[in-house]
């Protein structure tokens, strides 16, 4: 995943194989997640914002969102924060 704010971004890439336990579930959901990083990249802290409405799949989306410890690459100077993505699955 990569974020964008006004044209500025912050490389963000979730490892593809925890994607695919996710995916396995092959059920539609949406769930809205904030992500804050230090100025070195590496992440203060993340929020399960909006849930999938699914226990399990929220349960994995924290499992994976703890494995996510640093950005691609340092933010912007002033990039506001917390990062915010909306993550669906429309199996």
């Amino acid at each position: 995943m990569v974020a964008n704010k006004s044209k500025r971004h912050c490389g963000l890439y979730l490892p593809i194989n925890h994607l695919f336990k996710l995916a396995k579930k092959k059920k539609s959901y949406t769930a809205i997640v904030k992500i804050w990083l230090n100025p070195d990249g590496t992440v203060s802290r993340f929020d399960l914002a909006k849930g999938s409405n699914d226990p399990d799949i929220d349960k994995l989306l924290e499992k994976l969102l703890g494995k996510f410890k640093k950005a691609g690459e340092a933010p912007p100077p002033g990039m506001e924060q917390p990062i915010k993505f909306k993550i669906s699955s429309r199996l």
